[in-house]
């Protein structure tokens, strides 16, 4: 992949309209994060899907996004299952102010309340998930982020 990045064919991709060198790098770390957890590196896995949040942050804003695929949510599981519920609500929370109403996030953020024992807010987040997700035919969890 980094090759990829560095070579002269993604830099000729390269637009203000599409930023492929960008893409490719964001994608490069949450790849390398989703490796790192897959190794059982939980701080490589969170080290990498910062960067990708990063990277996908520094986007330009256009619709339809240039990456459709929130990144925050794979941090915040990530978090979540290194057990830092506290980044992890935050992360979840920040993803849903974003892209309000996201299922995923949502999911997240009541499992992050539930493991800081706030069971309270974590109900009110499954009521809001229960709206949002109704239509949907697959079953939500963490490892899928």
């Amino acid at each position: 992949m980094s090759k990829l990045i560095q070579s002269g064919e993604a830099k000729k991709l390269d637009t203000p309209q599409f930023p492929a060198v960008s893409l490719l790098e964001l994608a490069g770390h949450w790849l390398a994060g989703k490796a790192a957890g897959a190794s059982g590196d939980a701080r490589a896995m969170i080290g990498h899907l910062e960067k990708a949040v990063a990277a996908e942050d520094a986007l330009p804003c256009m619709e339809p996004a240039c990456w459709p695929l929130p990144v925050r949510p794979t941090l915040g599981s990530a978090l979540l299952q290194s057990g830092d519920a506290i980044r992890a609500e935050q992360t979840f929370r920040e993803d849903l102010k974003r892209w309000p109403r996201n299922g995923w996030g949502l999911f997240g953020l009541e499992q992050s309340l539930r493991a800081q024992g706030k069971n309270e807010a974590a109900e009110d987040v499954r009521r809001q998930f229960q709206k949002v997700w109704k239509n949907a035919d697959v079953k939500l969890n963490l490892s899928w982020f």
